[in-house]
């Protein structure tokens, strides 16, 4: 992230009175006038992405809240050896195995926008040096596997006098005879910059604290939540996979998270131009795929009925460095994707039936004990739990 110093430069003065007709001359450097508004803000974390004008005040206070939050991280030693973004070159490396869980997790944050930039056709670091981590607390069983994670970001708008905080409650552990899992994803949307640096224990305090409620006061709303359900008893050898999980998105807030990121609505398509349709389809994706990756969630969605989804699998195969692999659904079921498509104002042809079998589907795992004749089962006189547990 450029780190330019804010111009401090004195106005202009107005000259005394002089009945001597005055000589035209150059004004000194220490003369001219100083940079403010968008100018201020081009000048210190420019090149921004086709910014619009928006007002001088917004502006301004804009890009002394990012200045000073970076300089409030920096002041706290907050992941001192991290830089905000990894080059391109580096991408056939895996984790340096000096740098801690959070580390870990905060150089996935930068992966996963880096790919954002790439299907957008942007410039490296575009994007990247746009997320700033405010909190970040991370504990990984594997260094792609995490068991519990607290991650909150203010993404800056590259194009509109607008930041956006995001935060990610994350827990998934298997035990004896169960597995945890429950997670929680929301963003808040600021339109009106204050000139303060952000004060990550004050934003965390206007969030709930229960999984379902945690993002839906103070500004804040809710991208999605999931868990296993335990109470009622689900517990020991009879414990089930008791899935429940929504996508709490809907269009008119995608298309606010989109005209915050880039500044201005999102175009209509021509009528009768599949193309463009499409296009404009990924455009929303992407936007909601944004906020995701700002806190280091992978999630591809497919946009036409030729492309799959795939959640999960992030992690395993392919070249280069691991991705870590975040679990949105408990079950088979792609909700998630299907939830993002509808906020997106678009459904393909295999989601009506996909509906269908993801509720057939949790009904039937809500009844069925998860080792009582599964894979897990004791019949060979093992211990149950789960292999890798």
């Amino acid at each position: 992230m450029s780190e330019n110093k804010l111009s401090a430069e004195p106005t202009l003065q107005e000259q005394p009175a002089n009945t001597t007709p005055a000589v035209a001359t150059q004004p000194s450097a220490s003369e001219k006038p100083k940079r403010v508004g968008l100018e201020l803000a081009e000048a210190t974390f420019g090149p921004l992405l086709s910014p619009i004008p928006g007002t001088t005040a917004d502006w301004q206070n804009y890009t002394l809240n990012r200045y000073k939050t970076i300089k409030e991280a920096k002041a706290r030693n907050i992941f001192p050896r991290l830089k905000g973004y990894e080059s391109p070159g580096s991408d056939d490396d895996d984790y340096d195995m000096r740098d801690g869980d959070e580390g870990i997790v905060v150089k996935n944050i930068r992966r996963r926008v880096r790919d954002i930039e790439k299907e957008l056709g942007l410039e490296d670091k575009t994007l990247q040096k746009c997320v700033r981590v405010l909190k970040c607390d991370a504990l990984l069983e594997e260094i792609d596997d995490p068991r519990t994670v607290d991650t909150l970001v203010r993404f800056y708008s590259p194009s509109a006098p607008v930041y956006i905080d995001v935060h990610l409650f994350y827990h998934s552990r298997s035990r004896l005879y169960n597995i945890e899992w429950s997670y929680s994803l929301g963003y808040r949307i600021h339109r009106r910059p204050s000139p303060t640096p952000a004060d990550a224990a004050a934003i965390a305090k206007e969030l709930n604290p229960g999984i379902q409620t945690m993002h839906t006061r103070n500004g804040w709303r809710s991208i999605s939540w999931g868990l296993f359900d335990d109470s009622n008893g689900n517990y020991g050898p009879n414990w089930r996979r008791i899935e429940d999980g929504e996508v709490d998105l809907y269009e008119d807030a995608v298309l606010d998270i989109y005209e915050a990121i880039f500044g201005k609505p999102i175009e209509s398509a021509d009528p009768g131009n599949a193309e463009a349709e499409i296009e404009r389809r990924r455009k929303l994706v992407r936007a909601v795929q944004l906020l995701l990756a700002s806190v280091g969630v992978g999630y591809e969605i497919a946009c036409d009925d030729e492309e799959t989804d795939e959640g999960y699998p992030y992690g395993f195969g392919g070249g280069g460095p691991k991705k870590i692999r975040w679990t949105l659904e408990g079950l088979s079921d792609r909700w998630f994707a299907r939830g993002v498509r509808k906020a997106c104002g678009f459904q393909l042809k295999k989601d009506p039936e996909g509906e269908i079998k993801g509720k057939q589907e949790r009904m039937e795992m809500a009844e069925a004990p998860e080792y009582e004749g599964g894979e897990f089962d004791d019949s060979d006189n093992e211990e149950p739990g789960c292999p890798s547990q």
